[in-house]
């Protein structure tokens, strides 16, 4: 009797009229305090004590997500104005600035950069982030040394306001700059603006390329793609992560979807789509997981439009994308350069299971995993007579198979693998035996 008296009294209470009358946010050196109740009046006001609570929860997820504050707290108090409830937010700010060392990857399966962030917090005092990136790819990272795979150094300067429109949207402003070294060197100067919403993000880019100092040793392709080009594109995508861990998942689903519409402005004409799915699964009580990821890609070239330049198509291969190939190892070559594909396919599927149970080795959820890999590159030309052709589906079909150590590093997903290509085709670079990979996350 005395419990449902409780719940009673509880739902009456949660149901009972309030009204917020003023906000007041104690702590603050660097942020607005009209901001913060700005931000409340965002999320929608509630007229009940429950929605209040309910709206002050998601207030505060949603500002602890920007990263500005090391604590955030709220709680009501009596107003002075009658029938009215006073909010109060208690906080303690982190340091302006900082600096963090990770991964991030770049482009179509480009390769993984390792570099560093300096970070500015709460800019103008509405909790904006002004963030400088500097970072570079050795060959070191993803596959042993060959002077095919080249380097990528880049730099990048970016401001995100969060809130623009409610409590999940941001939009954001990106110049960058990158260069890349195979046997030519692909520069890049661009800027980005970035509409971040609900499971969508909308951006514009405008960049300025230029494939040069291609020397003799280059094949004719790659010579005949040498000079500049702008490229105007507007891109949307889509991203569900619910894996408990990005690095080193046990259980749960991601998929993602990207299409691209370049030829707004500029000599690139294209539309790109790419699809990416993966499963994890917990095998009974073992601690035995199932993982596994598919991707799918697909670059058109819009009427009126040449042919996809070589640095717009998709480069597979190495610890990112094709396990067992080196690094822009799949696929047709002209001399040691790779010349990317228009259409690819890759599928992964593995068991891992912990072998840390202690120390530093349960601290980096280090697992031992087996695993197996296809996956196909095409031009859109070749493409279409196999798919009417059911036949020859599997004929230029890459598969690869290995065993290896994982491990979940402050800077990424390592991977030690000891790869055997079961299936290559024309020109691939094979990478049998150990290789190593460092990622930004599964896949």
């Amino acid at each position: 009797m005395e419990e449902e008296i409780t719940e009673s009294q509880l739902e009456k209470a949660l149901g009972a009229d309030l009204q917020i009358g003023g906000v007041q946010v104690l702590g603050s050196k660097r942020t607005r305090p009209d901001f913060l109740e700005w931000i409340l009046r965002l999320s929608g006001e509630g007229d009940t004590f429950g929605s209040i609570l309910e709206k002050l929860s998601e207030v505060i997820e949603a500002v602890k997500q920007t990263d500005t504050f090391e604590s955030v707290e709220a709680y009501l108090e009596e107003s002075e104005e009658k029938g009215k409830t006073d909010v109060i937010f208690s906080v303690e700010e982190k340091q302006r600035t900082s600096i963090t060392v990770g991964t991030e990857s770049g482009g179509s399966f480009g390769d993984t950069t390792v570099g560093g962030s300096f970070h500015i917090r709460n800019v103008f005092g509405r909790l904006e982030t002004l963030r400088a990136n500097a970072g570079a790819s050795p060959t070191s990272m993803t596959s042993s040394a060959s002077s095919s795979i080249g380097s990528k150094n880049y730099f990048a300067l970016e401001f995100t306001k969060p809130f623009l429109f409610d409590l999940a949207s941001s939009l954001g402003f990106r110049l960058y700059s990158t260069e890349e070294k195979l046997s030519y060197t692909v520069d890049k100067y661009g800027a980005d603006v970035i509409l971040s919403l609900p499971l969508l993000t909308l951006s514009y880019e405008a960049s300025w390329r230029n494939v040069g100092q291609a020397p003799n040793s280059s094949g004719a392709k790659i010579r005949e793609q040498c000079g500049h080009s702008f490229k105007s594109a507007v891109t949307a995508a889509s991203v569900i992560d619910l894996r408990d861990n990005p690095l080193s998942p046990n259980f749960g689903l991601f998929s993602s979807v990207k299409a691209e519409l370049a030829g707004l402005f500029g000599d690139a004409r294209h539309f790109l789509h790419e699809y990416e799915g993966q499963l994890h699964l917990p095998l009974g009580q073992s601690g035995l997981v199932f993982n596994s990821c598919a991707k799918m890609g697909m670059i058109n070239r819009l009427p009126r439009g040449g042919p996809v330049h070589v640095i717009d198509r998709f480069i597979v291969g190495g610890p990112a994308s094709m396990r067992g190939f080196r690094s822009r190892g799949v696929g047709e070559h002209d001399g040691r350069d790779p010349l990317g594909a228009e259409f690819y396919t890759t599928m992964f599927m593995g068991l891992a299971i912990p072998i840390g149970m202690s120390g530093l080795l349960r601290t980096v959820l280090a697992k031992a995993h087996v695993w197996g890999m296809v996956g196909d590159v095409n031009s859109l030309e070749s493409l279409t007579p196999k798919v009417l052709k059911p036949t020859s589906w599997f004929e230029s079909t890459r598969a690869s198979v290995g065993v290896g150590i994982t491990a979940a590093l402050p800077i990424g997903r390592l991977e030690l693998n000891w790869c055997h290509v079961v299936r290559s085709s024309g020109s691939d670079r094979e990478k049998n035996g150990l290789q190593i990979g460092l990622t930004q996350s599964f896949s």
